[in-house]
């Protein structure tokens, strides 16, 4: 492989951990976040997305966090020297042209210079044959940006594919990577409706999979103009989640008045009653060791996903004071 054409973007913060730019860390970090690069974005056309090849965003950015250029040899040399710390290498593709061989090829030459740190790759639907050699390869869990919470959210976000392409490329992805091994990227605030989010999120855990949370992140320059979710919506969520995962049943758990989704009273109640067990919730939900620093958050808030249970604890009143906007009355 010649790895001196390959050129891939990494996380600011990512760097920073490395050693290979001089910023501030004030959080903790053991996974490191890459990005495939293309000088125009991504040909995918989602509207929420600065990669996409339609908004005019510097391709810098995704989401609100900067990415920036090094190359593959630079990057293997610093995780080599850093691999002690590092419990997972992510991987984020975009759409462009033999996409999925690059990544592929850059996995080759990760595990040729003996890094056999686990690994993750999030991409849009693939043949199955890439999804067993990406396997084989050591990646050990997959992640989905299926993004949307129903077929007509997913139409009007300029989603590539089609919906029921992406259903069953999860169905064949839990068969190759097993139950709990492929994340769906699901964001919270593209116009969903309460419902829309609970049935498909009950749906995909049934299915076997993992969910992880995002918030809709307004970023100059997208096509898409739309207000932050409601925050106390985002934590009735974060709670569904917990609840499903442990074998309950959205009736158990939540319900909707009004289009407003509420969390039943009991669960709430137990919730605050003992907060400093239930912080987990709220924690960035992913795979293994992903913390997403800052990822949908400003450093000064609010915090849609906190980053370590130390973190939760320093904004506990407000955790609580946003529970009790979706306690409910049942």
């Amino acid at each position: 492989m010649n790895s001196s054409k390959y050129v891939i973007r990494a996380s600011i913060a990512t760097l920073a951990k490395l050693g290979l730019i001089d910023l501030r860390m004030p959080f903790p970090m053991e996974t490191i976040y890459l990005l495939q690069y293309s000088e125009n974005g991504c040909l995918a056309k989602c509207k929420f997305c600065p990669q996409s090849i339609t908004n005019i965003v510097d391709k810098k950015f995704l989401s609100r966090v900067t990415w920036h250029t090094i190359s593959l040899d630079k990057l293997i040399n610093s995780i080599l020297a850093n691999r002690s710390w590092i419990k997972r290498i992510c991987i984020q593709s975009i759409m462009k042209k033999g996409f999925i061989e690059e990544i592929i090829n850059v996995i080759k030459y990760f595990r040729f210079n003996d890094i056999e740190i686990p690994i993750s790759v999030a991409t849009t639907p693939i043949s199955i044959k890439y999804l067993h050699i990406l396997k084989e390869l050591g990646v050990d869990h997959l992640g989905i940006g299926l993004d949307a919470m129903s077929p007509k959210v997913f139409k009007e976000m300029n989603k590539p594919y089609t919906w029921n392409i992406y259903m069953d490329f999860i169905k064949k992805a839990i068969y190759v990577f097993g139950r709990k091994h492929v994340t769906i990227h699901l964001i919270i605030g593209l116009g969903e409706t309460p419902s829309e989010t609970v049935n498909l999120i009950h749906r995909l855990i049934r299915l076997g999979a993992n969910i992880a949370l995002f918030s809709y992140t307004p970023v100059k320059g997208l096509m898409l103009r739309l207000k932050r979710p409601d925050i106390s919506y985002y934590r009735a969520i974060q709670i569904l989640i917990h609840y499903l995962n442990e074998g309950y049943s959205p009736p158990d758990i939540v319900y909707i008045d009004n289009g407003r989704l509420f969390v039943k009273k009991r669960i709430i109640e137990t919730i605050l009653e003992n907060i400093n067990e239930y912080l987990k919730i709220f924690l960035t939900l992913g795979c293994p060791y992903c913390n997403r620093p800052y990822y949908n958050e400003n450093p000064k808030g609010p915090f849609y996903n906190y980053y370590s249970i130390d973190h939760v604890k320093n904004h506990i009143p407000d955790l609580k004071y946003e529970l009790l906007k979706i306690k409910g009355e049942q």
